[in-house]
């Protein structure tokens, strides 16, 4: 075939024609998702104290209430005016002591014991389900050693389960010993001394099967105290102020990684935003038994033994989103992301085999006006979903979720970062490496260069605190 340049101009026509009847179609476009996803940095930034110290100081006044001496009781009311946790929940914990009442009970074996309780119920509860929790007990030996985010939290999670599953491991194949230099520094050990446990509770795959029972039910104790400590306290906080980078974003969906409702009270005035609380909502009306919190770590077996070794399955988080049936409704926002460009270009797809029969018709025609309309539809461009990530680390914990995100081709990713001041970017450099870690080095450049570029990162404001 000779290229002529009638042949170019009629080409050229023909693909503004095609534009031009995807114009005249009357296509009604689906609103473009609006999707904000918020990780505990968001609570930080309004100035609520949920990082993991906060939750562990509060721990140990709740500790001091109940089984502090009454001589104690100034003291005790030092420690709650010293504490980091706000004048609301300073309140609330002074009001406690003041109400405490001693009680006694009798034990089965004809001895008597005596304790506190307060006017506050929630509070009872807490101390109730933390009172001897072995997890509880191995955190606050750990505390100095570890940072206060959340996910370091989760890493001590995993490292004391994977060094239990070494020790399983070993008696499954009779090749337990205490002498077994692979044992040195496993934190089974550890932690077994930290709870006030013996050795012999791991000489058998039995006794180690019914203390990872005792671990899961202490770490579902240790999930529901943190929610009455959400729900209770941390949620009746009064906010003070919008956050600048928030306040304007106004999306049509939340995906939650938190427990709290901080996003509802301070920005959803009218009730018409769609919430995903994936890891499940504090709800002080529940009990440990039916909240649906998730705290977990990863999966961190091959697949050669993640469908097989199941003792540990309760710490996984996967495993706790089906159990505890947490949000999924971001699964119904990815399908209309989907559904929504499938159907763009099927329009397109449509308009253009239109216009190749006109043209074999011999009906295609253009004037003038078609012309000035066509070179506006030519301009027509598919508007992707955005979405805005804040306080979210982007840990490859979540990495899940987040691919389905970021890595869609029909999303525009806007990423805010922490900062103290305008030269910080310690933050932006640790979620650069999450990010490669999540998607790989070669995906990542694609998406944060070019005119195609679908990751932008954006300083907070200044002014927010952490």
């Amino acid at each position: 075939m000779t290229i002529t340049p009638r042949f170019v101009n009629s080409l050229f026509l023909c693909l503004q024609w095609v534009k031009f009847r995807y114009n005249k179609l009357n296509i009604q476009k689906v609103n473009k998702l609006k999707i904000l996803l918020i990780g505990n940095g968001f609570d930080l930034a309004h100035n609520l104290p949920t990082n993991y110290r906060n939750f562990l100081e509060f721990c140990r006044i709740v500790k001091n209430i109940y089984e502090s001496e009454p001589f104690l009781k100034n003291k005790i009311h030092q420690k709650i005016a010293s504490c980091n946790l706000g004048d609301y929940i300073k309140q609330k914990l002074s009001e406690a002591v003041k109400s405490r009442k001693l009680l006694e009970k009798e034990n089965n074996d004809d001895s008597n014991v005596k304790y506190y309780i307060t006017s506050n119920n929630a509070l009872n509860e807490f101390y109730s389900i933390t009172n001897n929790n072995r997890w509880l007990e191995y955190f606050e030996r750990k505390s100095s050693k570890m940072r206060e985010n959340w996910i370091d939290f989760e890493n001590e999670i995993a490292n004391v389960v994977k060094d239990i599953d070494t020790v399983l491991t070993k008696l499954k194949n009779n090749k337990f010993s205490f002498d077994d230099e692979e044992l040195k520094g496993n934190k089974t050990i550890e932690f077994l001394n930290y709870s006030r446990s013996h050795l012999k509770d791991i000489t058998d795959i039995s006794s180690l099967k019914t203390f990872i029972s005792k671990l899961n039910t202490d770490l579902e104790k240790l999930i529901r105290a943190l929610e009455i400590y959400i729900a209770a306290f941390v949620n009746n906080i009064n906010l003070q102020a919008e956050n600048e980078d928030v306040k304007n974003i106004n999306p049509d969906c939340v995906l939650s990684f938190n427990y709290s409702n901080t996003f509802e009270r301070m920005y959803d005035k009218e009730k018409k935003i769609s919430y995903d609380y994936i890891h499940g909502k504090a709800d002080i009306n529940k009990n440990f038994k039916t909240c649906n919190m998730v705290l977990g770590i990863d999966e961190y077996l091959d697949d050669s033994k993640k469908d097989k070794d199941l003792e540990l399955l309760p710490f996984k988080k996967f495993y706790q989103r089906i159990y505890k049936s947490t949000g999924n409704r971001y699964l119904n926002w990815i399908d209309q992301i989907k559904d929504d460009y499938f159907d763009y270009e099927k329009k397109i797809n449509d308009a253009y085999a239109s216009t190749v029969q006109a043209l074999k018709d011999g009906s295609f025609d253009i004037n003038p006006f078609h012309k000035k309309d066509c070179a506006e539809a030519l301009n027509e461009k598919y508007e992707e979903h955005i979405l805005y990530i804040f306080g979210h680390s982007l840990d490859v914990t979540d990495r899940d979720i987040l691919k389905m995100f970021i890595c869609n081709e029909n999303v525009q990713t806007k990423i805010f970062y922490y900062r103290e001041d305008e030269e910080d970017k310690r933050v932006l450099a640790q979620i650069i490496k999450n990010l490669i870690m999540i998607m790989g080095q070669d995906e990542l450049i694609r998406r944060t260069g070019g005119q195609h570029k679908t990751i932008e990162f954006i300083p907070q404001a200044p002014s927010t605190t952490h």
